[in-house]
């Protein structure tokens, strides 16, 4: 437990610091502009944490909470067959860490990345993520509710972004 609550901690330090907050806003605008003139997102089958998973918290889950927020948002899903005739393959990608400190709660981590095919100098190219945010906390393992409350804002957060640069 005191493990958990020192990376917490540490974590939680890190996010607020200065040099951190300054070097947000440069890479903001760079993060928003990968997200422009993009026809919508599919959202890819999530990767969840076994132990989530065990106790309840499936990627058919975590999938379906995302497409709605996005939807809610009108930001365009596109379908599998949609995604592919996509040149950049625009793709959320959701992975959720878990430690279980002891039978009664989980640490947790959520990544969520914006994935799509970058080209590189000399034509290589690659799927790569071009905007992401992450979140840490703390839930019961008899209620997840609280995870999946801070996975729809994270859900939220990238459908900002995209309206920001695809207004209509």
């Amino acid at each position: 437990m005191k493990t958990a609550v020192s990376i917490v901690a540490a974590l939680f330090f890190l996010i607020l610091s200065p040099e951190v907050v300054q070097g947000e806003k440069e890479h903001v605008d760079q993060r928003l502009e990968s997200l422009r003139g993009l026809p919508g997102v599919m959202v890819s089958d999530p990767r969840i944490d076994p132990k989530l998973v065990q106790a309840g918290l499936t990627p058919e889950v975590v999938q379906k909470d995302v497409q709605q927020r996005l939807s809610l948002a009108k930001v365009h899903l596109l379908g599998k067959e949609e995604w592919t005739a996509q040149s950049t393959r625009p793709q959320i990608v959701v992975l959720v860490f878990a430690h279980a400190a002891n039978p009664s709660f989980f640490a947790y981590t959520i990544v969520m990345q914006f994935k799509q095919t970058v080209r590189l100098e000399g034509g290589m190219e690659l799927p790569a993520p071009t905007w992401q945010v992450a979140s840490i906390g703390m839930v019961g393992s008899g209620d997840l509710q609280p995870l999946r409350e801070n996975l729809k804002g994270l859900a939220d957060r990238f459908a900002v972004h995209w309206r920001s640069v695809n207004p209509k």
